[in-house]
């Protein structure tokens, strides 16, 4: 038995349906050997090695039928061409029938056959993806530079539990002085995750290092630098008194503490480019009054903050678009943000919908992208005529 080809698909070592072999004599007679294990069922195998198939000794021939799961015929022929013959990550679930067989020869003086006849589930390897969420292009320009406040996509494949992915950053990136660390979500066997930056994550070249199943990944990350620019807000000290103190910020980040507590595993955001709220696409029938990561200066106190969304001239009462679709996760009100709504997008992704004068879903509902979630107004800390809308992971 110690003499008879083994073939493997990975780890995994495939037991053959039929074994037929025999060995030569020194007479030059040849005998047969029933030594092989075989079995009489379609067992079934699990690996990340696709349709890479060793035989611990090479056949003189070796063919190859492969089906998809519901019976279609996606390839026959020599095993040689097998190569990219099949799209896997299509057909994850094959049905295989081979036949092989050896010649004796100077060196093995034994030879015969094998049938073999099994699935294959195919997993995928795993590898990690980054796809940036670059906001710092010009019209025109090919090259998009990454900047701080710009989200990063993450995915994986070939995952089971996402929880034992680790991350970490070299140098650390950073936010309010902690580490920015990506959640991930399982879909399938690919699991998602955002990585955000901030107005104050240093500019320079980051190492990302994900590490699963003991195995380490590396990716890269070039976030270029962004000067903020400053402007005054100016609203009237009794909003700014009423609005915007120690305890009507707090009771805002608890509600942001809130949301972030909840479950964000269902994905309902597409392909599509996020709208900027303010219109259904991405068209320009509007004036941005401040960017994100802008200083404000309110001007009856001289507190100075950066502002975390963006703010959008725009008529009282006009309408306010959900910027991706999502599952509404507040709609309430506050002190500072005044009416406010928080909408859902997965994988961590919420949209923020300030100083509405009214709101127009409730939680729980299942907004699309363009979806009316309130009208603009002048509630919670603002001066009125504007929008506020940001995002958080």
């Amino acid at each position: 038995e110690a003499y008879l080809p083994t073939l493997t698909n990975g780890e995994n070592v495939l037991v053959p349906n039929e074994y037929e072999w025999a060995y030569k004599t020194a007479g030059g007679n040849n005998m047969g050997s029933n030594v092989a294990k075989t079995t009489a069922e379609q067992v079934a195998y699990t690996g990340k090695n696709g349709l890479e198939f060793n035989f611990t000794r090479e056949p003189y021939t070796f063919n190859v039928d492969v089906k998809s799961a519901d019976g279609e015929l996606l390839y026959s022929g020599d095993y040689a061409g097998l190569a990219g013959a099949v799209d896997t990550k299509k057909h994850s679930v094959l049905e295989i029938a081979a036949n092989a067989q050896w010649l004796g020869n100077d060196e093995h003086m034994s030879s015969g056959t094998a049938k073999y006849s099994f699935i294959l589930n195919i997993e995928a390897a795993t590898e990690f993806f980054i796809t940036l969420g670059a906001s710092g292009a010009d019209v025109g320009n090919d090259y998009i530079p990454f900047i701080p406040g710009d989200i990063a996509m993450l995915s994986a494949t070939g995952i089971k539990d996402a929880s034992k992915i680790t991350f970490k950053s070299e140098p650390a990136l950073t936010h309010g002085g902690k580490e920015i660390t990506p959640k991930f979500y399982l879909d399938g066997t690919t699991a998602y995750a955002f990585l955000p930056t901030a107005y104050d994550t240093a500019a320079g070249e980051y190492s990302l290092i994900f590490g699963y199943e003991g195995v380490n990944y590396a990716l890269s990350l070039t976030v270029e630098a962004k000067k903020f620019g400053t402007n005054v807000y100016d609203v009237t000290k009794a909003v700014a008194d009423a609005t915007r103190t120690a305890e009507t910020l707090a009771t805002y980040d608890n509600l942001v503490k809130e949301v972030a507590s909840g479950d964000f595993s269902t994905c309902y955001f597409d392909s599509t480019a996020f709208g900027t709220g303010v219109s259904k696409s991405n068209d320009t029938g509007y004036s941005v009054k401040a960017g994100y990561g802008r200083t404000q200066t309110v001007k009856p106190t001289n507190e100075k903050f950066q502002l975390d969304g963006v703010e959008y001239y725009l008529k009282e009462g006009s309408d306010i678009y959900a910027v991706m679709g999502g599952k509404v996760v507040a709609a309430t009100t506050t002190a500072y943000a005044g009416n406010v709504v928080a909408v859902d997008h997965g994988y961590g992704l919420v949209s923020w919908y300030h100083n509405l004068s009214e709101i127009t879903v409730a939680k729980g509902d299942v907004v699309a992208k363009g979806d009316v979630v309130g009208k603009s107004g002048s509630t919670g800390f603002t001066k009125g005529g504007l929008a506020y809308i940001g995002l958080t992971v």
